[in-house]
Protein backbone atom coordinates (compact mmCIF):
# COMPACT_ATOMS: atom_id res chain seq x y z
CA UNK A 1 0.00 0.00 0.00
CA UNK A 2 1.43 3.43 -1.03
CA UNK A 3 0.03 6.79 0.30
CA UNK A 4 -2.92 4.86 1.72
CA UNK A 5 -3.78 3.44 -1.70
CA UNK A 6 -3.79 -0.25 -2.57
CA UNK A 7 -1.24 -1.34 -5.14
CA UNK A 8 -3.25 -3.75 -7.26
CA UNK A 9 -2.29 -6.18 -10.02
CA UNK A 10 0.85 -8.29 -10.04
CA UNK A 11 2.48 -6.28 -7.26
CA UNK A 12 0.21 -7.59 -4.48
CA UNK A 13 -2.89 -9.56 -5.50
CA UNK A 14 -1.19 -11.72 -8.10
CA UNK A 15 1.44 -12.68 -5.53
CA UNK A 16 -1.26 -13.95 -3.17
CA UNK A 17 -2.24 -16.64 -5.71
CA UNK A 18 0.37 -16.68 -8.49
CA UNK A 19 -0.30 -20.12 -9.99
CA UNK A 20 -3.49 -21.11 -11.78
CA UNK A 21 -2.48 -24.33 -13.56
CA UNK A 22 -4.91 -27.12 -12.68
CA UNK A 23 -3.54 -29.91 -14.90
CA UNK A 24 -0.49 -31.90 -13.85
CA UNK A 25 0.15 -33.10 -17.41
CA UNK A 26 0.83 -30.36 -19.93
CA UNK A 27 -1.99 -30.48 -22.49
CA UNK A 28 -2.94 -28.44 -25.52
CA UNK A 29 -6.42 -27.57 -26.79
CA UNK A 30 -6.54 -30.74 -28.94
CA UNK A 31 -5.82 -32.96 -25.93
CA UNK A 32 -8.55 -31.23 -23.94
CA UNK A 33 -11.02 -31.57 -26.80
CA UNK A 34 -10.28 -35.29 -27.19
CA UNK A 35 -10.80 -35.90 -23.49
CA UNK A 36 -13.98 -33.83 -23.41
CA UNK A 37 -15.41 -35.86 -26.32
CA UNK A 38 -14.40 -39.08 -24.57
CA UNK A 39 -16.16 -37.98 -21.37
CA UNK A 40 -19.33 -37.16 -23.34
CA UNK A 41 -19.31 -40.57 -25.04
CA UNK A 42 -18.39 -42.72 -22.05
CA UNK A 43 -21.10 -43.19 -19.45
CA UNK A 44 -18.65 -45.21 -17.36
CA UNK A 45 -16.19 -42.32 -17.23
CA UNK A 46 -18.94 -39.90 -16.19
CA UNK A 47 -20.00 -42.30 -13.45
CA UNK A 48 -16.44 -42.70 -12.16
CA UNK A 49 -15.87 -38.93 -12.11
CA UNK A 50 -19.07 -38.44 -10.14
CA UNK A 51 -18.01 -41.05 -7.59
CA UNK A 52 -14.52 -39.62 -7.28
CA UNK A 53 -15.76 -36.05 -6.82
CA UNK A 54 -17.72 -37.15 -3.76
CA UNK A 55 -14.37 -37.73 -2.02
CA UNK A 56 -12.05 -35.29 -3.82
CA UNK A 57 -13.37 -32.04 -5.31
CA UNK A 58 -10.51 -31.85 -7.82
CA UNK A 59 -11.15 -35.36 -9.16
CA UNK A 60 -12.27 -34.41 -12.73
CA UNK A 61 -8.92 -32.71 -13.54
CA UNK A 62 -7.19 -35.74 -12.00
CA UNK A 63 -9.11 -38.00 -14.41
CA UNK A 64 -7.90 -35.94 -17.37
CA UNK A 65 -4.34 -36.14 -16.03
CA UNK A 66 -4.61 -39.93 -15.81
CA UNK A 67 -5.86 -40.10 -19.41
CA UNK A 68 -3.20 -37.71 -20.71
CA UNK A 69 -0.41 -39.60 -18.95
CA UNK A 70 -1.61 -42.84 -20.57
CA UNK A 71 -2.51 -41.62 -24.06
CA UNK A 72 0.11 -39.00 -24.94
CA UNK A 73 3.21 -40.24 -26.76
CA UNK A 74 5.57 -38.42 -24.40
CA UNK A 75 3.65 -36.77 -21.54
CA UNK A 76 5.27 -33.80 -19.78
CA UNK A 77 4.54 -33.32 -16.08
CA UNK A 78 4.49 -30.00 -14.26
CA UNK A 79 6.32 -29.66 -10.97
CA UNK A 80 4.06 -29.32 -7.88
CA UNK A 81 5.12 -25.68 -7.37
CA UNK A 82 3.85 -24.85 -10.89
CA UNK A 83 0.34 -26.04 -10.01
CA UNK A 84 -2.31 -24.13 -8.11
CA UNK A 85 -2.33 -25.26 -4.42
CA UNK A 86 -5.82 -26.80 -4.60
CA UNK A 87 -4.62 -29.32 -7.22
CA UNK A 88 -1.21 -30.24 -5.79
CA UNK A 89 -2.59 -33.40 -4.19
CA UNK A 90 -3.45 -34.50 -7.75
CA UNK A 91 0.23 -34.00 -8.59
CA UNK A 92 1.21 -36.26 -5.67
CA UNK A 93 -1.10 -39.02 -6.89
CA UNK A 94 0.05 -38.73 -10.52
CA UNK A 95 3.71 -38.72 -9.43
CA UNK A 96 3.25 -41.92 -7.42
CA UNK A 97 1.37 -43.51 -10.32
CA UNK A 98 4.05 -42.77 -12.91
CA UNK A 99 6.76 -44.21 -10.66
CA UNK A 100 5.15 -47.65 -10.77
CA UNK A 101 6.49 -50.42 -13.02
CA UNK A 102 2.86 -51.33 -13.66
CA UNK A 103 2.30 -47.86 -15.13
CA UNK A 104 5.16 -48.34 -17.59
CA UNK A 105 3.74 -51.71 -18.61
CA UNK A 106 0.29 -50.15 -18.94
CA UNK A 107 1.68 -47.51 -21.28
CA UNK A 108 2.62 -50.25 -23.74
CA UNK A 109 -1.10 -50.82 -24.28
CA UNK A 110 -2.35 -47.25 -24.03
CA UNK A 111 0.11 -44.95 -25.78
CA UNK A 112 -1.71 -43.27 -28.71
CA UNK A 113 -4.47 -45.88 -28.42
CA UNK A 114 -7.86 -44.25 -27.81
CA UNK A 115 -9.70 -47.34 -26.68
CA UNK A 116 -7.07 -48.76 -24.33
CA UNK A 117 -6.42 -45.31 -22.86
CA UNK A 118 -10.13 -44.78 -22.23
CA UNK A 119 -10.61 -48.21 -20.63
CA UNK A 120 -7.48 -47.87 -18.51
CA UNK A 121 -8.52 -44.38 -17.39
CA UNK A 122 -11.90 -45.66 -16.25
CA UNK A 123 -10.26 -48.57 -14.43
CA UNK A 124 -7.53 -46.47 -12.81
CA UNK A 125 -9.82 -43.58 -11.90
CA UNK A 126 -12.39 -46.03 -10.54
CA UNK A 127 -9.84 -47.63 -8.23
CA UNK A 128 -8.57 -44.19 -7.20
CA UNK A 129 -12.13 -43.12 -6.34
CA UNK A 130 -12.44 -46.13 -4.02
CA UNK A 131 -9.11 -45.58 -2.32
CA UNK A 132 -9.81 -41.86 -1.78
CA UNK A 133 -13.02 -42.82 -0.04
CA UNK A 134 -11.32 -45.38 2.18
CA UNK A 135 -7.51 -45.60 2.56
CA UNK A 136 -6.75 -41.98 1.61
CA UNK A 137 -9.83 -40.39 3.15
CA UNK A 138 -7.79 -38.18 5.49
CA UNK A 139 -5.61 -36.77 2.70
CA UNK A 140 -8.63 -36.26 0.42
CA UNK A 141 -10.45 -34.30 3.12
CA UNK A 142 -7.39 -32.12 3.70
CA UNK A 143 -7.09 -31.52 -0.05
CA UNK A 144 -10.75 -30.45 -0.08
CA UNK A 145 -10.01 -27.98 2.74
CA UNK A 146 -7.17 -26.52 0.68
CA UNK A 147 -9.52 -26.25 -2.29
CA UNK A 148 -12.23 -24.52 -0.21
CA UNK A 149 -9.80 -21.97 1.28
CA UNK A 150 -8.37 -21.27 -2.16
CA UNK A 151 -11.86 -20.57 -3.49
CA UNK A 152 -12.40 -18.09 -0.63
CA UNK A 153 -9.02 -16.53 -1.39
CA UNK A 154 -9.90 -16.21 -5.07
CA UNK A 155 -13.24 -14.60 -4.23
CA UNK A 156 -11.54 -12.07 -1.95
CA UNK A 157 -8.98 -11.24 -4.64
CA UNK A 158 -11.71 -10.78 -7.26
CA UNK A 159 -13.69 -8.50 -4.91
CA UNK A 160 -10.58 -6.43 -4.07
CA UNK A 161 -9.84 -5.91 -7.75
CA UNK A 162 -13.43 -4.92 -8.50
CA UNK A 163 -13.60 -2.34 -5.68
CA UNK A 164 -10.16 -1.01 -6.58
CA UNK A 165 -11.16 -0.50 -10.21
CA UNK A 166 -14.29 1.43 -9.10
CA UNK A 167 -12.23 3.49 -6.62
CA UNK A 168 -9.66 4.34 -9.30
CA UNK A 169 -12.37 5.48 -11.72
CA UNK A 170 -14.55 7.36 -9.19
CA UNK A 171 -12.05 8.54 -6.60
CA UNK A 172 -14.56 7.46 -3.94
CA UNK A 173 -12.71 6.57 -0.70
CA UNK A 174 -15.52 4.27 0.47
CA UNK A 175 -14.75 1.94 -2.41
CA UNK A 176 -11.04 2.25 -1.60
CA UNK A 177 -11.75 1.13 1.97
CA UNK A 178 -13.73 -1.83 0.66
CA UNK A 179 -10.84 -2.78 -1.60
CA UNK A 180 -8.42 -2.59 1.34
CA UNK A 181 -10.74 -4.75 3.49
CA UNK A 182 -10.83 -7.49 0.88
CA UNK A 183 -7.05 -7.33 0.48
CA UNK A 184 -6.74 -8.01 4.21
CA UNK A 185 -9.23 -10.88 3.90
CA UNK A 186 -7.24 -12.26 1.00
CA UNK A 187 -4.02 -12.06 3.02
CA UNK A 188 -5.73 -13.90 5.88
CA UNK A 189 -6.98 -16.61 3.53
CA UNK A 190 -3.49 -16.85 2.05
CA UNK A 191 -2.08 -17.54 5.51
CA UNK A 192 -4.79 -20.18 6.12
CA UNK A 193 -4.07 -21.70 2.72
CA UNK A 194 -0.37 -22.02 3.47
CA UNK A 195 -1.17 -23.67 6.81
CA UNK A 196 -3.59 -26.10 5.15
CA UNK A 197 -1.02 -26.90 2.44
CA UNK A 198 1.61 -27.63 5.08
CA UNK A 199 -0.81 -29.90 6.91
CA UNK A 200 -1.60 -31.80 3.70
CA UNK A 201 2.08 -32.14 2.80
CA UNK A 202 2.86 -33.54 6.25
CA UNK A 203 -0.06 -35.94 6.01
CA UNK A 204 1.11 -37.12 2.60
CA UNK A 205 4.66 -37.60 3.88
CA UNK A 206 3.44 -39.54 6.89
CA UNK A 207 1.18 -41.67 4.72
CA UNK A 208 3.62 -42.04 1.80
CA UNK A 209 3.63 -45.83 1.97
CA UNK A 210 -0.15 -45.95 2.19
CA UNK A 211 -0.48 -43.63 -0.83
CA UNK A 212 2.08 -45.65 -2.78
CA UNK A 213 0.33 -48.93 -1.97
CA UNK A 214 -3.08 -47.60 -2.91
CA UNK A 215 -1.86 -46.16 -6.20
CA UNK A 216 0.00 -49.40 -6.98
CA UNK A 217 -3.16 -51.43 -6.41
CA UNK A 218 -5.12 -49.12 -8.72
CA UNK A 219 -2.44 -49.34 -11.41
CA UNK A 220 -2.22 -53.13 -11.13
CA UNK A 221 -5.97 -53.39 -11.57
CA UNK A 222 -5.89 -51.19 -14.68
CA UNK A 223 -2.96 -53.19 -16.09
CA UNK A 224 -4.81 -56.46 -15.58
CA UNK A 225 -7.85 -55.07 -17.40
CA UNK A 226 -5.64 -53.82 -20.24
CA UNK A 227 -4.00 -57.23 -20.62
CA UNK A 228 -7.37 -58.97 -20.55
CA UNK A 229 -8.84 -56.78 -23.28
CA UNK A 230 -5.64 -57.07 -25.36
CA UNK A 231 -5.82 -60.86 -25.15
CA UNK A 232 -9.49 -60.76 -26.04
CA UNK A 233 -8.82 -58.52 -29.05
CA UNK A 234 -5.94 -60.76 -30.15
CA UNK A 235 -8.32 -63.70 -30.05
CA UNK A 236 -10.82 -61.66 -32.05
CA UNK A 237 -8.33 -60.68 -34.77
CA UNK A 238 -11.01 -60.62 -37.45
CA UNK A 239 -11.59 -57.23 -39.02
CA UNK A 240 -8.77 -55.41 -37.22
CA UNK A 241 -8.73 -52.74 -39.91
CA UNK A 242 -12.44 -52.16 -39.49
CA UNK A 243 -11.99 -52.02 -35.73
CA UNK A 244 -9.49 -49.17 -36.01
CA UNK A 245 -11.98 -47.21 -38.11
CA UNK A 246 -14.76 -47.51 -35.52
CA UNK A 247 -15.82 -44.40 -33.59
CA UNK A 248 -14.51 -44.47 -30.03
CA UNK A 249 -17.97 -45.01 -28.51
CA UNK A 250 -18.42 -48.19 -30.60
CA UNK A 251 -14.95 -49.41 -29.61
CA UNK A 252 -15.76 -48.91 -25.94
CA UNK A 253 -19.08 -50.70 -26.27
CA UNK A 254 -17.44 -53.60 -28.10
CA UNK A 255 -14.65 -53.78 -25.55
CA UNK A 256 -17.24 -53.84 -22.77
CA UNK A 257 -18.92 -56.85 -24.37
CA UNK A 258 -15.61 -58.66 -24.83
CA UNK A 259 -14.77 -58.20 -21.15
CA UNK A 260 -17.72 -60.27 -19.97
CA UNK A 261 -16.92 -63.59 -18.31
CA UNK A 262 -18.31 -65.54 -21.25
CA UNK A 263 -16.09 -63.85 -23.82
CA UNK A 264 -13.02 -63.99 -21.61
CA UNK A 265 -13.44 -67.76 -21.45
CA UNK A 266 -13.99 -67.92 -25.21
CA UNK A 267 -11.12 -65.66 -26.24
CA UNK A 268 -8.33 -68.19 -25.73
CA UNK A 269 -10.08 -70.99 -27.62
CA UNK A 270 -11.16 -68.65 -30.41
CA UNK A 271 -7.62 -67.30 -30.77
CA UNK A 272 -6.11 -70.80 -31.02
CA UNK A 273 -8.70 -71.90 -33.56
CA UNK A 274 -8.18 -68.79 -35.69
CA UNK A 275 -4.41 -69.28 -35.73
CA UNK A 276 -4.88 -72.92 -36.69
CA UNK A 277 -7.19 -71.89 -39.54
CA UNK A 278 -4.69 -69.35 -40.87
CA UNK A 279 -1.85 -71.88 -40.66
CA UNK A 280 -3.85 -74.59 -42.45
CA UNK A 281 -4.86 -72.26 -45.26
CA UNK A 282 -1.35 -70.86 -45.80
CA UNK A 283 0.17 -74.34 -45.74
CA UNK A 284 -2.42 -75.57 -48.20
CA UNK A 285 -1.82 -72.64 -50.53
CA UNK A 286 1.95 -73.16 -50.47
CA UNK A 287 1.60 -76.88 -51.17
CA UNK A 288 -0.74 -76.19 -54.06
CA UNK A 289 2.03 -74.34 -55.89
CA UNK A 290 4.42 -77.29 -56.10
CA UNK A 291 3.22 -78.76 -59.40
CA UNK A 292 5.53 -78.05 -62.38
CA UNK A 293 3.51 -76.69 -65.25
CA UNK A 294 6.05 -75.57 -67.88
CA UNK A 295 9.50 -74.08 -68.45
CA UNK A 296 9.87 -70.34 -68.89
CA UNK A 297 12.40 -67.62 -68.23
CA UNK A 298 13.02 -65.40 -65.21
CA UNK A 299 15.38 -64.96 -62.23
CA UNK A 300 13.72 -66.88 -59.40
CA UNK A 301 16.69 -68.90 -58.09
CA UNK A 302 14.39 -71.35 -56.28
CA UNK A 303 12.99 -72.44 -59.69
CA UNK A 304 16.04 -72.14 -61.98
CA UNK A 305 16.77 -75.31 -64.00
CA UNK A 306 19.81 -77.42 -62.95
CA UNK A 307 21.38 -76.90 -66.39
CA UNK A 308 21.51 -73.16 -65.73
CA UNK A 309 22.92 -73.60 -62.23
CA UNK A 310 25.70 -75.80 -63.65
CA UNK A 311 27.16 -72.71 -65.33
CA UNK A 312 28.24 -71.43 -61.93
CA UNK A 313 30.99 -74.07 -61.90
CA UNK A 314 32.88 -72.50 -64.81
CA UNK A 315 34.50 -69.03 -64.55
CA UNK A 316 33.56 -68.03 -68.09
CA UNK A 317 30.00 -69.39 -67.96
CA UNK A 318 29.49 -67.75 -64.53
CA UNK A 319 29.61 -64.30 -66.12
CA UNK A 320 26.93 -65.36 -68.63
CA UNK A 321 24.79 -66.68 -65.76
CA UNK A 322 25.05 -63.32 -63.99
CA UNK A 323 24.02 -61.46 -67.15
CA UNK A 324 20.98 -63.67 -67.70
CA UNK A 325 20.06 -63.35 -64.00
CA UNK A 326 20.12 -59.55 -64.16
CA UNK A 327 18.08 -59.56 -67.40
CA UNK A 328 15.65 -62.17 -66.04
CA UNK A 329 16.42 -64.61 -68.85
CA UNK A 330 17.37 -67.76 -66.92
CA UNK A 331 15.40 -70.90 -67.74
CA UNK A 332 13.18 -71.79 -64.81
CA UNK A 333 10.25 -74.00 -63.93
CA UNK A 334 6.78 -72.51 -64.05
CA UNK A 335 4.53 -73.83 -61.30
CA UNK A 336 0.81 -74.23 -61.60
CA UNK A 337 -1.38 -73.90 -58.52
CA UNK A 338 -3.51 -76.98 -57.91
CA UNK A 339 -5.72 -75.23 -55.33
CA UNK A 340 -9.15 -74.56 -56.76
CA UNK A 341 -9.92 -70.86 -56.59
CA UNK A 342 -13.26 -69.11 -56.45
CA UNK A 343 -14.83 -71.42 -53.87
CA UNK A 344 -18.42 -70.98 -52.81
CA UNK A 345 -19.72 -69.49 -49.56
CA UNK A 346 -19.48 -71.08 -46.12
CA UNK A 347 -22.68 -71.66 -44.14
CA UNK A 348 -22.31 -72.73 -40.50
CA UNK A 349 -25.33 -74.11 -38.66
CA UNK A 350 -24.81 -74.08 -34.87
CA UNK A 351 -27.01 -76.02 -32.45
CA UNK A 352 -28.19 -73.76 -29.59
CA UNK A 353 -29.97 -76.37 -27.49
CA UNK A 354 -29.39 -76.37 -23.74
CA UNK A 355 -27.11 -79.40 -23.90
CA UNK A 356 -24.67 -77.34 -26.02
CA UNK A 357 -23.94 -74.89 -23.20
CA UNK A 358 -20.48 -74.69 -21.65
CA UNK A 359 -17.46 -76.13 -23.46
CA UNK A 360 -19.53 -77.37 -26.41
CA UNK A 361 -20.84 -73.89 -27.10
CA UNK A 362 -17.35 -72.37 -26.81
CA UNK A 363 -15.84 -74.95 -29.16
CA UNK A 364 -18.63 -74.64 -31.76
CA UNK A 365 -18.41 -70.81 -31.75
CA UNK A 366 -14.62 -71.00 -32.09
CA UNK A 367 -14.99 -73.26 -35.12
CA UNK A 368 -17.57 -70.91 -36.64
CA UNK A 369 -15.22 -67.94 -36.24
CA UNK A 370 -12.27 -69.90 -37.62
CA UNK A 371 -14.40 -70.64 -40.70
CA UNK A 372 -15.24 -66.95 -40.89
CA UNK A 373 -11.49 -66.27 -40.89
CA UNK A 374 -11.12 -68.63 -43.84
CA UNK A 375 -14.05 -67.01 -45.66
CA UNK A 376 -12.45 -63.59 -45.10
CA UNK A 377 -9.05 -64.76 -46.36
CA UNK A 378 -10.58 -66.32 -49.48
CA UNK A 379 -13.11 -63.53 -50.07
CA UNK A 380 -16.02 -65.94 -49.71
CA UNK A 381 -19.47 -65.12 -48.40
CA UNK A 382 -20.27 -66.39 -44.93
CA UNK A 383 -23.43 -67.09 -42.97
CA UNK A 384 -24.03 -68.45 -39.49
CA UNK A 385 -27.45 -69.85 -38.55
CA UNK A 386 -28.14 -70.41 -34.86
CA UNK A 387 -30.92 -72.94 -34.35
CA UNK A 388 -32.71 -74.55 -31.45
CA UNK A 389 -36.08 -76.24 -30.98
CA UNK A 390 -39.09 -76.35 -33.35
CA UNK A 391 -40.63 -73.19 -31.82
CA UNK A 392 -37.42 -71.16 -31.59
CA UNK A 393 -36.72 -68.43 -34.12
CA UNK A 394 -33.53 -68.80 -36.13
CA UNK A 395 -30.78 -66.22 -35.79
CA UNK A 396 -29.12 -65.59 -39.16
CA UNK A 397 -25.90 -63.60 -39.45
CA UNK A 398 -24.62 -62.96 -42.98
CA UNK A 399 -21.19 -61.46 -43.70
CA UNK A 400 -20.13 -60.44 -47.19
CA UNK A 401 -16.50 -60.12 -48.37
CA UNK A 402 -15.07 -56.73 -47.42
CA UNK A 403 -17.99 -55.89 -45.16
CA UNK A 404 -17.25 -52.94 -42.86
CA UNK A 405 -19.07 -54.22 -39.78
CA UNK A 406 -17.41 -57.64 -39.79
CA UNK A 407 -16.01 -57.46 -36.25
CA UNK A 408 -19.33 -56.58 -34.61
CA UNK A 409 -21.02 -59.39 -36.53
CA UNK A 410 -18.27 -61.82 -35.52
CA UNK A 411 -18.94 -60.94 -31.89
CA UNK A 412 -22.63 -61.52 -32.51
CA UNK A 413 -21.87 -64.99 -33.89
CA UNK A 414 -20.28 -65.91 -30.57
CA UNK A 415 -22.57 -63.91 -28.31
CA UNK A 416 -25.90 -65.37 -29.39
CA UNK A 417 -27.13 -68.47 -27.56
CA UNK A 418 -30.73 -69.68 -27.39
CA UNK A 419 -30.25 -72.31 -24.67
CA UNK A 420 -33.25 -73.98 -26.24
CA UNK A 421 -35.14 -76.86 -24.68
CA UNK A 422 -35.16 -79.04 -27.80
CA UNK A 423 -33.56 -79.54 -31.20
CA UNK A 424 -35.14 -79.29 -34.64
CA UNK A 425 -33.22 -79.87 -37.88
CA UNK A 426 -35.84 -79.15 -40.54
CA UNK A 427 -36.20 -75.36 -39.89
CA UNK A 428 -32.47 -74.71 -40.08
CA UNK A 429 -32.02 -76.92 -43.13
CA UNK A 430 -34.90 -75.10 -44.84
CA UNK A 431 -33.22 -71.79 -44.08
CA UNK A 432 -29.95 -73.16 -45.43
CA UNK A 433 -31.68 -74.02 -48.70
CA UNK A 434 -33.18 -70.54 -48.86
CA UNK A 435 -29.75 -68.98 -48.42
CA UNK A 436 -28.17 -71.22 -51.00
CA UNK A 437 -30.96 -70.39 -53.44
CA UNK A 438 -29.43 -66.93 -53.64
CA UNK A 439 -27.11 -66.69 -56.61
CA UNK A 440 -24.17 -65.66 -54.41
CA UNK A 441 -24.51 -68.76 -52.20
CA UNK A 442 -24.25 -71.36 -54.96
CA UNK A 443 -21.77 -74.22 -54.42
CA UNK A 444 -21.64 -73.60 -50.68
CA UNK A 445 -19.86 -75.59 -48.02
CA UNK A 446 -22.30 -76.22 -45.16
CA UNK A 447 -21.00 -77.14 -41.71
CA UNK A 448 -23.72 -78.50 -39.44
CA UNK A 449 -22.65 -78.60 -35.75
CA UNK A 450 -24.79 -80.43 -33.19
CA UNK A 451 -24.63 -82.80 -30.25
CA UNK A 452 -28.04 -84.31 -30.77
CA UNK A 453 -30.54 -85.91 -33.05
CA UNK A 454 -33.86 -84.72 -34.50
CA UNK A 455 -36.42 -86.31 -36.80
CA UNK A 456 -36.55 -85.39 -40.50
CA UNK A 457 -39.54 -86.42 -42.61
CA UNK A 458 -38.94 -88.52 -45.76
CA UNK A 459 -40.50 -85.90 -48.04
CA UNK A 460 -38.39 -83.09 -46.60
CA UNK A 461 -35.23 -85.22 -46.77
CA UNK A 462 -35.86 -86.13 -50.40
CA UNK A 463 -36.34 -82.50 -51.35
CA UNK A 464 -33.24 -81.44 -49.44
CA UNK A 465 -31.06 -84.07 -51.14
CA UNK A 466 -32.40 -83.09 -54.57
CA UNK A 467 -31.57 -79.45 -53.85
CA UNK A 468 -28.12 -80.41 -52.63
CA UNK A 469 -27.43 -82.12 -55.91
CA UNK A 470 -28.83 -79.36 -58.11
CA UNK A 471 -27.22 -76.52 -56.13
CA UNK A 472 -23.91 -78.39 -55.89
CA UNK A 473 -23.26 -77.85 -52.21
CA UNK A 474 -21.68 -80.11 -49.60
CA UNK A 475 -22.68 -80.74 -45.99
CA UNK A 476 -20.15 -81.56 -43.30
CA UNK A 477 -21.91 -82.95 -40.24
CA UNK A 478 -20.12 -82.33 -36.93
CA UNK A 479 -21.32 -84.50 -34.07
CA UNK A 480 -20.04 -83.29 -30.69
CA UNK A 481 -19.55 -85.88 -27.93
CA UNK A 482 -22.35 -88.08 -29.16
CA UNK A 483 -22.68 -91.34 -31.08
CA UNK A 484 -26.13 -90.78 -32.55
CA UNK A 485 -25.37 -90.31 -36.27
CA UNK A 486 -28.65 -91.75 -37.51
CA UNK A 487 -30.18 -88.50 -38.78
CA UNK A 488 -26.99 -86.58 -39.48
CA UNK A 489 -25.68 -89.17 -41.92
CA UNK A 490 -28.88 -88.92 -43.99
CA UNK A 491 -28.04 -85.44 -45.31
CA UNK A 492 -24.27 -85.12 -44.71
CA UNK A 493 -21.51 -85.92 -47.20
CA UNK A 494 -19.08 -86.44 -44.36
CA UNK A 495 -19.44 -86.73 -40.60
CA UNK A 496 -16.75 -85.57 -38.21
CA UNK A 497 -17.04 -87.14 -34.78
CA UNK A 498 -15.76 -84.78 -32.07
CA UNK A 499 -14.97 -86.49 -28.79
CA UNK A 500 -12.58 -84.24 -26.84
CA UNK A 501 -13.27 -80.69 -28.10
CA UNK A 502 -9.61 -80.29 -29.05
CA UNK A 503 -8.28 -77.88 -31.67
CA UNK A 504 -6.96 -80.83 -33.69
CA UNK A 505 -10.46 -82.25 -34.04
CA UNK A 506 -11.47 -79.15 -36.02
CA UNK A 507 -8.63 -79.51 -38.56
CA UNK A 508 -10.65 -81.35 -41.24
CA UNK A 509 -13.21 -78.52 -41.20
CA UNK A 510 -10.52 -75.87 -41.61
CA UNK A 511 -9.51 -77.28 -44.99
CA UNK A 512 -12.81 -76.60 -46.78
Amino acid sequence: MIDGKLITGASVLDKLLPHNECQVVRSDSMDTRMFTELREQSGNLQKVEKQGTESLKTFPPLTQDIWSSLFKFSPEFRKPEEITPSHRFNATLVEKMTQMQQYRELRVHTRLDEMHSALATVALAGEMAKTLKEELKEQAEQANTVDLIQQELQSAIDAARTYQDIADMSGNQDFQKKADEFVKKAELYRTQLQQAETGLEQSCEAGANKIRGSVRAATESALKDAKDISEAMDGWGLGAGEFQKMPIEQKLELAKRLQTRKFKLMAQVIGRMRRLAVHKQKTRLNQSRDEIHNVGIGNDLSRVLPIELAQLRHPVARAEFKRKFVEGKLMQYELKGTEKQGKGPIVVCVDNSGSMSGDRETWSKAVALALLEIATMQKREFACIHFGGPLDALEIIEIKPGEKDILSKAVKVAEFFLNAGGTAFEPVLSQTLELISKQSFKKSDVVFITDGNAPIGPKFLSGFLDSKKSKEFRVFGVLIQSHNTETLKKFSDEIIDVAELLDAEAEPLLEI
